[in-house]
């Protein structure tokens, strides 16, 4: 039987004829985190800081435009990823003002930091590269969000835990916490003990 070289597309674009086979084509659609979600990814990093007893003392003062401190930070691969999570990094303020103790998702967010920075001898953290940094402390919040008891991944979808985190790590530099500010050179965080 000859080969046929037609190829039709036909009704509501979910499949192809490429000749004498059907190829599904499944429309590509950016995963949305919802309030409920980002609220319960948020606890989860939340109860991971509080289990652990971190500090609970940030400065949440007035922080550096994300933008200038990216580009201060050699992080310049994440203003375009985080330009994609506006959306959701709007939803992880709004819900953030509604959880108890809070301050320990920064407080989190501000370690993984930690675990990746470098540091001069007295212990101020130097300007390195940022986008390897922040590369890095995305997979460690995801450990956290995973590993927790109530994660459960029939809820939850592997892309909208990345989008999360991405809007999660934007937060983090948005409040100060990760990436060392332009105008003062320093981070908010201090861990006691």
């Amino acid at each position: 039987m000859a080969q046929s070289n037609k190829q039709d597309i036909r009704g509501d674009g979910n499949f192809q004829i490429a000749g004498d086979y059907t190829q599904n084509i499944y429309p590509t659609v950016k995963p949305r985190l919802t309030q409920s979600k980002i609220h319960s990814l948020l606890l989860m990093i939340c109860e991971a800081s509080a289990a652990h007893g971190f500090f609970r003392d940030l400065d949440l003062s007035l922080p550096a435009k994300v933008k200038e401190k990216l580009n201060h930070n050699k992080a310049n691969k994440y203003i375009s990823v985080f330009r994609h999570q506006i959306r959701e990094f709007e939803l992880i303020q709004e819900a953030s003002q509604n959880i108890p103790n809070s301050e320990d998702i920064l407080t989190q967010i501000s370690r993984c930091y930690a675990n990746v920075a470098e540091f001069d001898d007295d212990g101020t953290p130097l300007i390195g590269d940022g986008s390897a940094q922040l590369d890095q402390i995305g997979p460690q919040l995801e450990e956290i969000i995973v590993s927790d008891e109530k994660f459960d991944s029939t809820l939850v979808t592997y892309e909208e835990i990345h989008n999360f985190i991405e809007a999660l790590l934007m937060f983090g530099v948005w409040k100060c916490v990760a990436l060392v500010k332009p105008e003062t050179g320093d981070v908010h965080f201090d861990f006691r003990g």
